[in-house]
């Protein structure tokens, strides 16, 4: 708009000199005279012009002619248009305009030009005041990835993913294993999308998918990788957060439906984004997850209080024993839920205490028959040498035969501890098998009673670069580490920042013998190095020495081997997530 006036001043004073230009045409000479204007000084002025470009004279003006003054019709003289059109010029008598041709040609292609922009912006506003502006989503770029946003906020989107690729060299020359031993592996341990955001305000959703999750695809028989010969171990698309959130529930809070996390254990509820070590405790395939991927459908309610120091959340769910998010069987649901607070922290969040207890009732399935049994526990060891059904499992109550019962109990206590740059963790579970019947391999059925197995680690880690571990009130789990400086390579090949290191240590062991069944009893040590290049980008480094005391039988019961010795082993995790 301030471009269009300036043309239409530069209009108007072209018009006013032309028209004074006029009104002088008719002057006489005596009027000249009467001006005095003498001819020596005209004389003087036509000397003096030749050395410019040519001036378009304007014709004598009539004297009787009668014009407005200046100041009240906001007129411009020739003179002021002239310096106008060009004020590098000299100043041209009152009577002379001077406009050099290409000047005029200049100004009347940038005047169209305007003209031509003019419109288009015209155009663009009437097609902006037929949008529905409620309903427009704003795209960004931000800490979580690439997201939209509707101007009120009532509707939000976000696409994302997360991509882990890990090298392992495991190393057990005294231990008899099955899988694939103790060989080196290269495996993309995760490669999920997620697409997730809010709806009307109070509903939330996620959609997640993993892309090499394993299975074995002829499980008749030990699954072998596949290579140019054959091989029998695949990845498949299996649904991981497939849910929906229903936020501001009166008297409830919140209630998720779909696929979610059961509420239980503190490292299992937390993204595997924001592990502190490449894997977790053995505490995840034991208890919390261990065939499901530590995902099942169900229904759960989850809140917390006005000061954001105590959350629970407590749900129905189904337990399954697969990762593609369905069951069939009867009785197979788990009762589980999940009480926590921080009674003391400081300096925003960067000291505080995690205090929470979880528990779990689950049914079992008893449609299967008792030989074959239905509930196993396993775990398998601190660094992953390939796909799932690969990996050698360490400790495993199917070592010592099948166990058929009627329920599993689970008890979860947690600690946490961040002191600044310092995080102390812990976990102990326990879990009873009541009702059970156990058929040792080769031998005929007896009553166990109940059978207890535990498990428990500890962690500790610390930032070398000052940083501290990031909490989630809302959900009471540790969530993204922020560096202080991201490590980055300018375009020059230079490299900038340092990013943020982390070095860790964790011990935890798994007890799986008890009531005569033998499934072996393991210890894991584990040290970390972990360099966050950014908050979406990490390298890990994991040195492993696990201790493996166990036994192993063939089909009717023989003792084949006894293990009791240390597997040792080294990973390198690149991860990233957006």
């Amino acid at each position: 708009m301030l471009t269009w006036m300036r043309i239409r001043i530069l209009l108007a004073a072209l018009c006013s000199a032309f028209a004074f230009g006029e009104l002088r045409a008719e002057e006489t000479p005596s009027d000249a005279a009467g001006q005095g204007i003498s001819t020596s000084a005209k004389t003087t002025e036509s000397n003096e012009s030749s050395a410019t470009p040519p001036l378009i004279t304007l014709p004598p003006t009539d004297a009787t002619a009668t014009a407005l003054p200046a100041a009240s019709t906001g007129a411009v003289t020739p003179a002021a248009a002239h310096q106008l059109i060009n004020p590098a010029a000299p100043s041209a008598p009152s009577d002379q305009l001077f406009v050099p041709d290409e000047r005029l040609t200049t100004l009347e292609n940038r005047i169209e030009q305007l003209e031509l922009d003019l419109a288009t912006q015209q155009t663009e506003s009437a097609k902006a005041k037929d949008l529905d502006i409620d309903n427009l989503m704003i795209p960004s770029w931000g800490r979580d990835g690439f997201q939209a946003e509707s101007p009120d906020k009532e509707f939000k989107i976000h696409v994302g993913g997360r991509v882990q690729l890990d090298g392992v060299a495991l190393s057990a020359p005294d231990l008899v294993l099955g899988g694939v031993g103790d060989q080196d592996a290269v495996d993309f341990r995760r490669a999920r999308i997620r697409i997730d955001g809010t709806m009307y305000y109070t509903m939330q959703w996620a959609a997640e998918f993993d892309f090499v999750n394993a299975f074995d695809a002829d499980p008749t028989n030990p699954a072998d990788y596949v290579n140019a010969f054959g091989g029998d171990a695949m990845h498949t698309v299996v649904p991981t957060d497939l849910w929906w959130d229903f936020s501001e529930m009166p008297l409830l809070g919140n209630v998720r439906i779909g696929n979610q996390k059961d509420p239980i254990g503190l490292e299992h509820i937390q993204s595997s984004r924001f592990l502190d070590f490449m894997e977790r405790s053995y505490l995840q395939d034991a208890f919390f997850g261990p065939f499901n991927n530590g995902f099942s459908p169900g229904i759960m309610v989850h809140s917390y209080n006005e000061a954001e120091t105590v959350t629970w959340q407590y749900g129905i769910f189904r337990n399954t024993q697969n990762s593609f998010a369905y069951d069939i069987g009867d009785s197979q649901f788990a009762a589980t839920g999940r009480l926590t607070c921080v009674p003391w922290s400081a300096c925003e969040d960067s000291e505080l205490i995690h205090l929470a207890i979880a528990g779990s009732y689950r049914g079992l399935d008893q449609d299967e028959t008792v030989s074959d049994g239905n509930i196993r526990l396993r775990s398998r060891a601190s660094l992953r040498n390939g796909p799932g059904p690969l990996n050698p499992t360490i400790a495993d109550t199917n070592f010592a035969g099948r166990i058929f019962a009627d329920n599993q109990l689970l008890l979860n206590p947690e600690f946490a501890y961040v002191h600044g740059p310092w995080l102390f963790q812990s976990e102990y579970c326990g879990g009873w098998i009541n009702g059970g019947t156990f058929t040792p391999t080769g031998g005929a059925p007896v009553d166990p009673g109940q059978v207890f197995f535990q498990g428990s680690y500890v962690n500790v880690l610390y930032f070398l670069t000052g940083e501290h571990r990031a909490y989630d009130r809302h959900e009471a789990r540790f969530g993204r580490v922020i560096p202080n400086e991201n490590a980055m390579r300018l375009r020059d090949g230079t490299l900038t920042g340092l990013g943020a290191w982390q070095v860790g240590a964790r011990y935890g062991f798994l007890d799986l013998n008890d009531a005569g069944i033998a499934g072996g009893y393991i210890q894991d040590l584990t040290l970390g190095l972990n360099w966050f290049l950014n908050p979406h980008s990490k390298l890990q480094f994991n040195f492993i020495a696990d201790h493996v005391d166990n036994r192993l039988r063939n089909n009717a019961g023989v003792v084949t081997a006894v293990n009791d010795a240390f597997m040792t082993g080294f990973g390198v995790r690149f991860a990233c997530d957006f």
